[in-house]
């Protein structure tokens, strides 16, 4: 099963892993390994999602094609890593633009430097 909303290789947020055989994945940040359920995306999710990183890339910043997106029952929970202030606001602006988007968790970080 492909999981997707999670960072694609060579993103910040890797590692990703996913036991074999398993209905959890494993998504390590920088301090813990947690387990996080992975369920079978629904059919509306997956358009959503598509529906949230095209969006993104609308705005033509570059730096929001790379945030994570993953989408549940039409909750969008945005994470990743942006060097300013105006890309964060900019990618949730993005985002509550879309249609279907019922509420947003923003993990977004700001890093300076």
């Amino acid at each position: 099963m492909r999981v997707r909303g999670f960072a694609r290789s060579g993103s910040p947020s890797l590692p990703f892993t996913r036991p074999a055989n398993s209905t959890r994945a494993w998504l390590m940040s920088e301090s813990t390994l947690r387990p996080h359920f992975v369920g079978t995306l629904s059919s509306p999710d997956n358009e959503l999602e598509t529906s949230v990183r095209t969006s993104l890339q609308k705005t033509g910043y570059h730096q929001l094609r790379r945030l994570d997106v993953v989408v549940e029952n039409g909750q969008v929970r945005l994470s990743g890593r942006l060097p300013q202030f105006y890309l964060l606001q900019l990618a949730q602006q993005a985002v509550m633009k879309t249609e279907g988007v019922l509420n947003i968790q923003n993990g977004i970080q700001v890093v300076r430097g």
